[in-house]
């Protein structure tokens, strides 16, 4: 029997060779030496995001934070450009140097954002938010009254695990900050997570305005967040200081009197007792302070 001439090798290596392969470790020096020779601020701290991706563990019930070794980089390098690379093909562009164009990149980010966010942790994590109680937002009817029932038929109580809430402004925000903090775990900044899949590369002259850009929109989002959290502290306090005040009234209602005497109805003593035992008054207290730090980490060191 014959054994395996030249040939045979050659086509072994011909047919185990994976360009993609290349490609990562072309991508990894490039991205290194880019890191080291930059002079730009910009593009130095966008770069080292990726080279240094930051991870977190628990040991012993401890967060541990450590940087993440250059074969990890390797790996979250490899699965951008295989993302890309499979985009290529399903769009029949052979070209594997081919920069997307606008209409490219929206498509892109489209599905796969679509694949993001139709996992079934991200459908969990999105029905929860749509039951979130809507800033701003107070239901009809006073106290603990039962609402009367539409149809003249029983009230249907919701499937929390099945159906998705009214609060839609709390599901889209949920679904835009996971994806942002998903781009920033595997890639270490958005910034970078789509250059690399747009471009195949980080060209430096279209690094620092790119990053600039993208910075910029998420800061704009966190801006909005912050808005919002502050309302909804600002309401959440202005509620608890109420109920207190509330309470404080219904005790003294109920002063020397029975309940019967004084008519309150069962909620209004509920309150009452709970301002008595100092619950009330604890809330608020606990309220006004997440206001006024969230407040206070706002102002800028100048103000």
């Amino acid at each position: 029997m014959e054994g395996p001439s030249d040939s045979d090798d050659l086509a072994i290596n011909v047919s185990g060779f994976d360009p993609l392969e290349m490609e990562v470790d072309k991508l990894h020096s490039e991205l290194r030496v880019a890191w080291e020779t930059t002079e730009d601020q910009v593009v130095a701290g966008a770069l080292g995001k990726l080279l240094f991706l930051k991870r977190s563990e628990k040991v012993a019930g401890t967060t541990v934070t450590y940087i993440a070794s250059a074969q990890e980089t390797r790996k979250a390098i490899q699965s951008l450009l295989r993302r890309r690379q499979d985009y290529l093909q399903a769009m029949g562009i052979v070209n594997r140097d081919h920069v997307f164009a606008h209409r490219e990149c929206i498509n892109f980010a489209s599905e796969w954002k679509k694949e993001f966010h139709t996992t079934k942790t991200q459908l969990d994590l999105q029905r929860c938010d749509s039951w979130k109680p809507r800033i701003g937002v107070r239901r009809k009817g006073t106290g603990n009254a039962s609402q009367p029932a539409t149809g003249g038929g029983p009230a249907v109580m919701p499937n929390f695990l099945r159906d998705f809430g009214p609060n839609t402004a709390a599901l889209r925000a949920g679904k835009k900050s996971r994806f942002i903090e998903h781009l920033n775990f595997i890639a270490g900044s958005v910034a970078l997570a789509f250059l690399i899949c747009f471009t195949g590369c980080v060209p430096i002259y279209l690094a620092k305005s790119w990053v600039c850009e993208v910075n910029q929109i998420v800061d704009q989002g966190r801006q909005r967040y912050s808005h919002l959290l502050k309302r909804k502290l600002k309401l959440k306090a202005a509620d608890a200081v109420h109920q207190m005040k509330m309470g404080e009234y219904f005790c003294r209602k109920l002063y020397r009197k029975t309940i019967r005497e004084s008519g309150l109805t069962e909620a209004q003593v509920r309150m009452a007792r709970n301002f008595q035992n100092g619950s009330l008054k604890r809330a608020a207290d606990a309220a006004v302070q997440a206001r006024d730090r969230h407040r206070d980490a706002q102002r800028s060191p100048a103000d």
